[in-house]
Order: C-alpha cells, then sequence, then structure tokens
C-alpha cells in the first residue's frame, strides 16, 4: 500500500490519482488524434 502523508484524507488522494487519469487520458487522446510517427521519427498528423 502507497504511504499517506498524515494531513492528507483518503479523499484527497483519490482526488489527485483522478486528476493524473485525467491527464493521462487527455495525453492518450491527443496522441491518437496525431496519428502515427512519419519517416523522421516525429509525431504528425496522418498524411
Amino acid at each position: 500500500m502507497l504511504p499517506v502523508a498524515p494531513d492528507r484524507s483518503a479523499d484527497d488522494l483519490a482526488d489527485g490519482l483522478t486528476a493524473i487519469a485525467t491527464r493521462l487520458e487527455r495525453a492518450a487522446a491527443r496522441l491518437e488524434r496525431a496519428g502515427p510517427p512519419d519517416r523522421s521519427g516525429t509525431v504528425g498528423p496522418p498524411s
């Protein structure tokens, strides 16, 4: 189990994890919209 600082509640921890999950979902959506990497190895819009 993860250690929790005594001044932080479980709700605070859950809120933080939810915020992280939301950011990861948004980043994944941006990567999906960007399409596959081009031949130079950079990510760009689909050709």
